[in-house]
């Protein structure tokens, strides 16, 4: 099992803004290093909630022995369910959200993520159901698979790569990622190809948009005002939703702000009468870089709940 290194942790943790007796949540748990630093800062009445939809991440929180952590395995857009049988909707003093794959992912051949690892295409963040790479590669039609790679991946070379998986796939099955690496690669003079394409279809397969918007669209309800969200992305794709998302949901609050309502009016939609700002943005150091070569294209964006009144 290889070892893995939360990418940025000390800045997480110190743009956190931990409180001693505060309620924490890491939607996305992977191998426990962000979730371990958040408890070694929480005192004795704090609380960490951790999910994460991967069936291996229970691995790694059954070796956290601490009456104040909770581990779930599930998605993290379910996580509303949860904290409304916790009683701790508005409650919430920060969401730490890393949107990257963990090293033990990535280097776990049977899981079909990389393609520096020849293994069967599966890709799938919860093994136990849903879509595999496989199926997508081998049934779907040219059209869907060329849109995934162009609006997933951004490659140019899409359309041609979508048009050879096809041709390829019509002589036997595509079974391994190493056959599915022949193909771009022979469909493309850019060896970079390699990872906007399978980065395109886990993208596809695991519904990490739709996740993503949900998410964030439940954050600024579960936060409790002066709440912090701290969220890692690690492609364009991402960066610019999460950058987007609350610039656009703000604009929105501002809005409403200006229409006379009544008292009735006011309570029904003063949830969203809020705003969350941006407060920082960084990007990993050199040293962490030269350490950590998976953290080279992160970027830690952090946001705070206000009140609009």
């Amino acid at each position: 099992m290889i070892n893995h290194i939360p990418v940025m942790l000390d800045e997480v943790i110190e743009n956190l803004n931990i409180i001693k007796d505060g309620i924490y949540i890491d939607c996305t748990f992977g191998c426990g290093g962000h979730s371990m630093g958040i408890l070694k800062k929480l005192g004795k009445n704090g609380k960490l909630i951790s999910i994460d939809k991967d069936i291996e991440s229970k691995t790694f929180s059954n070796k956290i022995t601490d009456n104040r952590f909770i581990f779930i395995n599930d998605n993290f857009s379910n996580i509303n369910k949860y904290l409304l049988n916790f009683n701790l909707v508005g409650k919430i003093n920060g969401i730490l959200l890393d949107l990257g794959l963990s090293r033990n992912q990535i280097s776990d051949s049977t899981r079909g993520f990389s393609f520096l690892n020849n293994g069967p295409l599966d890709m799938r963040m919860n093994k136990t159901k849903g879509l595999k790479a496989y199926d997508f590669i081998n049934n779907e039609s040219e059209q869907v698979i060329y849109n995934v790679l162009k609006k997933f991946g951004e490659d140019k070379n899409s359309k041609k790569i979508a048009r050879n998986i096809i041709i390829n796939r019509n002589k036997k099955k595509i079974l391994k990622t190493f056959d599915l690496k022949k193909i771009i690669l022979n469909s493309s003079n850019n060896i970079k190809s390699l990872a906007r394409c399978f980065q395109a279809i886990r993208i596809y397969i695991n519904n990490e948009i739709k996740e993503l918007n949900c998410i964030l669209n439940l954050v600024p309800n579960i936060l409790c005002f002066n709440g912090i969200l701290s969220i890692i992305t690690f492609h364009s794709i991402e960066d610019k939703i999460v950058k987007n998302f609350f610039k656009i949901s703000n604009e929105e609050h501002i809005f409403l702000n200006k229409i006379p309502i009544t008292n009735i009016e006011y309570i029904n939609i003063k949830n969203k009468l809020i705003k969350m700002i941006e407060i920082n943005k960084i990007k990993p150091s050199l040293n962490e870089i030269k350490n950590n070569n998976s953290s080279r294209s992160a970027i830690l964006r952090v946001f705070k709940k206000i009140n609009k009144f």
